[in-house]
């Protein structure tokens, strides 16, 4: 298989951002900041590369495609920089955000004009998708487990069945390893005779139980259903439920939903959230703010309770941003993902969906950002990416057929 350049540049961002997400680089060697930003060093040089010949219309038409996002990110910017005392470190972290969106964000669109370079993407994905089981599954059964490249097993109930332990295969949580799985599910489907290999979508179904994330498990159920019956595509979401049913213990849904836990206290620190928030609803308390306001707002009693003594986050990505930012910045996030997904192809509708409602789904439950350093967040951005090169040839085709 011939490499192109395009194909070299998606092989280094995905690749870069993989190994950004994993254990080794985050928490073994603690490097993740450098390690993000020259990320974003990488994707910047990319672009740069890619618009260098390019008119500044294209480019600026390209923008124009995502102009809400740029309205979140300015506002969000806006309001962290001057309305909120923020130090010199997190206003980095927060223009971090902005430029790796954007760079990696604009970088694909243009990768992805090219002939087959979103096909060669997925069949990436996919590999990062059979890795992750594959260490996932020799992890989870103790045959490897190295405190280089695999986080400690979490000691708490309902989190190992049998013998199975819970794992974060190569990534640096479990919660992380199961939503990402969860996302790169989709990869399957892109291919459609895939569908009918029962053997590949068990291992998918294995490689979240190992994961025993309930954001997993919740984020790809949900997802799936909302996007199967959607087409009415109901012999594939059949097959998916029956090999869960088979695969899966029913004791073991039993212990991994948790349900007399409900939230595992989540619903409880996002209640004092609201409570805290009552009168900064607008504009938040500024990035990364949650540790401090909630030791000054809950009594030594509060803080010592399990839910505020185990967690410095919301474990809510919507919460985070309207304590961070406000109310006003969280609508236009909002809309700018949705608008983004209006605008989907008819080729493989639902699959967009799916990877729509995964991400949303899981959001509520952990804290991904968009320009974030994890793999979860990179493949949902690629995908946007993906839509707008596909609204651009739409946009150039009609404005070819204005001047014929």
């Amino acid at each position: 298989m011939k490499i192109t350049i395009e194909k070299f540049f998606i092989i280094v961002l995905t690749i870069l951002s993989f190994l950004g997400s994993t254990h080794f680089i985050i928490n073994f060697l603690n490097v993740a900041t450098p390690f993000y930003f020259f990320q974003i060093f990488i994707s910047l040089s990319v672009l740069i590369f890619l618009i260098r010949k390019k008119e500044v219309k294209v480019v600026y038409e390209r923008i124009m495609l995502l102009k809400y996002f740029f309205l979140f990110f300015f506002l969000n910017l806006f309001v962290q920089l001057f309305y909120h005392n923020l130090s010199i470190e997190n206003e980095i972290r927060v223009l971090g955000y902005f430029l790796s969106f954007f760079s990696n964000v604009l970088a694909l669109s243009f990768l992805f004009d090219r002939k087959d370079t979103f096909n060669f993407f997925i069949k990436l994905c996919k590999g990062i998708l059979y890795t992750l089981i594959f260490f996932g599954i020799i992890n989870s059964l103790n045959i490897l487990n190295s405190n280089i490249f695999f986080v400690t097993s979490k000691a708490i109930d309902s989190y190992n069945f049998l013998f199975f332990k819970n794992t974060a295969s190569l990534l640096e949580h479990q919660i992380s390893y199961g939503s990402t799985i969860a996302i790169l599910f989709s990869t399957l489907f892109f291919n459609k005779k895939i569908a009918l290999k029962f053997i590949k979508i068990s291992l998918i179904i294995i490689g979240i139980f190992i994961s025993f994330s309930r954001t997993a498990w919740l984020s790809m159920i949900f997802a799936s259903t909302i996007s199967f019956v959607r087409l009415k595509n109901f012999a594939l979401l059949g097959l998916s439920i029956g090999l869960i049913y088979f695969i899966i213990p029913l004791d073991f849904f039993y212990n991994i939903l948790r349900l007399e836990n409900l939230g595992s206290g989540r619903e409880v620190v996002w209640f004092y959230a609201i409570e805290m928030l009552k009168d900064n609803f607008l504009f938040g308390f500024g990035y990364s703010s949650y540790f401090d306001i909630k030791n000054m707002f809950l009594t030594n009693f509060e803080l010592g309770l399990f839910e505020f003594d185990s967690t410095d986050h919301l474990h809510n990505s919507y919460l985070t941003l309207i304590f961070e930012s406000g109310i006003i910045v969280f609508i236009v996030y909002i809309f700018a993902i949705i608008e983004q997904f209006l605008n989907l192809p008819q080729k493989n509708r639902n699959i967009f969906i799916y990877i729509l409602f995964t991400f949303l789904i899981a959001s509520f439950f952990v804290e991904f950002r968009l320009g974030g350093l994890r793999f979860f967040n990179f493949f949902f951005v690629a995908i946007i990416g993906y839509i707008i090169s596909i609204r651009s040839v739409r946009l150039q085709k009609v404005e070819l057929k204005k001047t014929t």
